[in-house]
């Protein structure tokens, strides 16, 4: 584990040397963090570095180190890292605190008593998902980082950057978009996981999910459609999560464990089965 965040380290202060940022341990007035570094210079922040742990692949947050952040007076991030150091989720100080206002963290038992146990799915909902430390600085680049005045960064911005264009030609499945624009208006814009209604501009925002995919042969009707958030189209869509094949209902985490009931109309069982079996459990 030690190994995926000094690799990541090492990624970032390569991005530093090119954006004008520093990174190191983080020293709180105490002693030095090995888990917390300090971004100095056109970011300023705080991250926080978990990785997942192997089964029951889950994330522990020691509600400790989350109160020395709160105290520090810096702008702070939580980074979850999966299995390597380009996929994860970066979490907000605002993220973290309306998890645990509304008890989507549990907390462990015994020895782990002060450590938020987290898992993908719902204890993730709020969370920004990033594939590459290229995209995860782009993403800390559109936030705040400097808790005196929120706008001294404007060159970190994405736009700053741009990436070199090429020509291709794609070839890819075709979908019905009246059928998808109607399934998500009788199901209320609202996510068949977590049952949230995303409103943007006054108007309810959901995403399609093709249980088996178009791409993989999967066909384009109502059973072998769901109505998504978009973090749980995404977990979807890497095998984070799926729906449980022996009942249909269940939505269970990488490591088999439930994470919640998943809401009617259920897609067909054989699609259930190939997501399953395809995607999830490569």
């Amino acid at each position: 584990m030690a190994s995926i965040q000094k690799e990541f380290m090492s990624m970032l202060e390569g991005i530093g040397k090119e954006r004008g940022f520093q990174c190191q341990k983080y020293e709180s007035k105490i002693r030095r963090i090995n888990n917390i570094i300090e971004l100095s210079g056109r970011i300023n922040c705080l991250l926080y570095f978990k990785i997942r742990s192997e089964s029951p692949y889950r994330w522990g947050v020691t509600k400790n180190r989350i109160e020395e952040l709160q105290t520090s007076g810096k702008k702070w991030f939580i980074v979850l890292l999966l299995e390597t150091p380009n996929n994860g989720y970066l979490l907000t100080d605002q993220d973290v605190e309306r998890y645990v206002n509304e008890s989507l963290w549990p907390l462990g038992r015994g020895k782990n008593k002060n450590e938020y146990k987290i898992s993908t799915g719902k204890t993730l909902q709020y969370s920004k998902p990033f594939h590459t430390v290229g995209d995860f600085i782009n993403l800390l680049g559109h936030l705040p980082t400097d808790k005196e005045s929120l706008s001294e960064i404007p060159d970190m911005r994405y736009e700053e950057y741009p990436p070199n264009k090429i020509t291709t030609t794609i070839t890819r499945a075709v979908r019905d978009t009246a059928l998808s624009n109607k399934i998500k208006e009788e199901r209320n814009y609202q996510c068949q996981v977590c049952g949230t209604t995303l409103i943007i501009k006054g108007k309810g925002y959901a995403e399609t999910h093709h249980v088996k995919p178009l791409g993989q042969e999967g066909p384009d009707i109502e059973s072998n459609m769901l109505v998504l958030c978009p973090n749980h189209h995404i977990l979807f869509d890497y095998g984070e999560i799926a729906v449980s094949p022996e009942d249909g209902i269940a939505v269970i985490d990488g490591g088999g464990h439930g994470i919640g009931t998943l809401k009617p109309p259920f897609p067909k069982k054989e699609y259930i089965e190939y997501h399953y079996h395809n995607i999830y459990k490569k």
